[in-house]
């Protein structure tokens, strides 16, 4: 994949005095159908390539991308880097990465070869499907909106000075809608979305199906009394939640003491029945990879165990600062920024009990399904407060939809106060999450 950068690079930089340096390359193919009315309303197509520079040099580290390959875009590239380091803070635990001694390259199940040759016809018509499914559930469906396919195939290569030189690519399809149905003056919405590595995985049926089903279950919702009650927390919300508290977990935020988990590791912090793991080799994971993001072997991380803290996610820099073993925790999300700490795919473990079985056992309390604002939760404190819509449940049985509802509490003391871990398993955007049963929250409502 484009060698002649490389190439191109290393002559430019040795003759700046520059001879620690990184290349990261990135080829991004995306294309998208939308379907309205019964016809396709927008299709889009883009391909995207760049760069993304490091190079090291007194302990200093320059950093800069272009998307400009040509000769005199890299020259200009080279240049600014290069000039930017006499203004970089010096940082004896920043060295150029080393290559990893050779292994054979996982089985990641994440790459679709036979994406390029489907027609886009089909690609057309899987829009199509999904815009028909949603409206032909029920009369009430009134209105169906972005029902839309969207692929993208990344291709990365990454090289380096000290040797290092991997690559890999991956695929990844999705389909997504959002119905509205209306009754007696009241109108509700409901959106499903699906995703694969493989477009023949795809069920355009199902998930328009689902979002109109969905959309019809919210219609006669009621905003209840406050209370404090037992919760349960759909997997697609836990996943949101669950996304916040892995920030507690990077080793950068633990080093600059702005992690609630500072001086917790090794620590019960949680219920013992959360498990948390950061799964970088994880089976059709949407960003599993066989290396992290400067080219260290991807791994399976523990991060939480039986509620006690395991792992910090550390790369080589925040190791040393905290005397703790580095452990392959870079990503890169583009060109744009240089490898930073954060997690892969993170999983928590589902457990055993059915969403119907998680209902008898709280007997009454709400289940959530929808929240607004869980991204505005404290990332140090955990304190949040969210809008929240979903449903009532009483007699140990889901009943009636709520809305206009406000969830208060803290993250953290919500993980601990977890009753019990459900078996129904959800993920988006490399965030899976089961039902979550906690003791007793703070419900804001009419």
């Amino acid at each position: 994949m484009r060698p002649e950068i490389f190439t191109s690079l290393e002559r430019k930089l040795k003759n700046q005095g520059v001879a620690d340096f990184e290349a990261y390359i990135e080829r991004v193919e995306s294309r998208s159908f939308e379907a309205k009315d019964g016809a396709i309303e927008s299709a889009q197509g883009a391909v995207e390539e760049g760069v993304a520079l490091r190079v090291f040099r007194d302990g200093r580290q320059g950093f800069g991308y272009s998307t400009d390959l040509s000769e005199s875009g890299l020259d200009y590239l080279c240049a600014s880097v290069v000039a930017s380091l006499p203004w970089v803070d010096p940082d004896p635990d920043l060295p150029l990465p080393e290559a990893p001694p050779p292994a054979a390259e996982p089985e990641l199940r994440n790459f679709d070869p036979g994406l390029a040759a489907v027609p886009e016809g089909r690609k057309r018509e899987i829009a199509l499907a999904l815009e028909a499914a949603a409206k032909g559930v029920d009369p009430r469906v009134k209105h169906v909106r972005a029902a839309a396919y969207d692929e993208k195939t990344l291709g990365v290569r990454l090289r380096n000075s000290a040797g290092l030189d991997r690559a890999f690519a991956r695929t990844r399809c999705r389909i997504g809608v959002m119905s509205v149905a209306e009754a007696e003056g009241a109108a509700e919405s409901g959106y499903e979305f699906d995703s694969s590595p493989f477009f023949e995985r795809l069920d355009p049926r199902k998930v328009g199906e689902a979002a109109s089903r969905l959309a019809l279950s919210y219609l006669g919702a009621v905003t209840p009394a406050s209370r404090r009650a037992p919760v349960l927390i759909d997997p697609l919300v836990a996943g949101e939640f669950l996304e916040i508290l892995a920030g507690s977990f990077q080793g950068d935020a633990v080093f600059k003491k702005r992690s609630y988990l500072e001086g917790k590791l090794g620590q019960r912090v949680y219920a013992p029945s959360l498990r948390i793991r950061d799964a970088g080799l994880l089976p059709e994971g949407s960003a599993s990879c066989p290396f992290d993001g400067e080219g260290q072997d991807s791994r399976d991380l523990s991060l939480v165990e039986g509620g006690v803290v395991a792992n910090y996610l550390l790369d080589r820099r925040y190791a040393r600062k905290l005397g703790l073993k580095a452990n392959a925790s870079l990503v890169r999300r583009g060109l744009q920024r240089p490898p930073f700490l954060s997690y892969s795919n993170l999983v928590l473990e589902p457990g055993e009990a059915s969403d119907e079985a998680l209902f008898r056992e709280i007997g009454s309390g709400i289940l959530v399904t929808e929240a607004i604002g869980v991204h505005a939760a404290n990332p140090v404190t955990g304190d949040f407060s969210v809008g929240i819509q979903g449903f009532l449940i009483e007699g140990g049985e889901k009943r009636g939809a709520v809305k206009k509802l406000v969830l208060a509490g803290n993250l953290h003391q919500m993980m601990a106060d977890l009753r019990a871990v459900g078996s129904r398993y959800r993920s988006h955007g490399g965030v899976g999450a089961p039902t979550l049963a906690v003791q007793e929250m703070a419900i804001g409502g009419a």
